[in-house]
């Protein structure tokens, strides 16, 4: 709420995957990395409140963070995939000329 990360969740909750299991941390890290990146872009489309789905993917493919890239962060990337506000909005585009305090 407010611009800050509150809750980390696996999307598909049926189902254990080692390889998520394993890297969790990494993949805390690396999600927290790219909501950093994504914050200052959620302010300005005047997103208050967002669930955003982030995939969280070793860089070289492999679910190990291998091919000489180790299992540290530095092996694993996170990209938004789907953005969902709700709650209250302080623009949108429906709302004409977007103010300065969004842009």
């Amino acid at each position: 709420m407010g611009g800050e990360l509150t809750a980390i969740s696996q999307y598909d909750d049926q189902l254990r995957y080692d390889f998520v299991v394993e890297h969790a941390e990494v993949a805390v890290a690396v999600i927290r990395q790219c909501f950093e990146q994504v914050k200052p872009l959620l302010a300005q489309l005047g997103y208050v409140m967002a669930v955003v789905d982030f995939v969280v993917l070793p860089e070289c493919g492999d679910a190990s963070g291998g091919g000489g890239g180790g299992s540290g962060s530095d092996a694993w990337r996170a990209r938004v995939v789907e953005i969902n506000p709700f709650g209250s909005r302080r623009w949108c585009l429906a709302d004409g000329p977007q103010p300065a305090a969004c842009r």
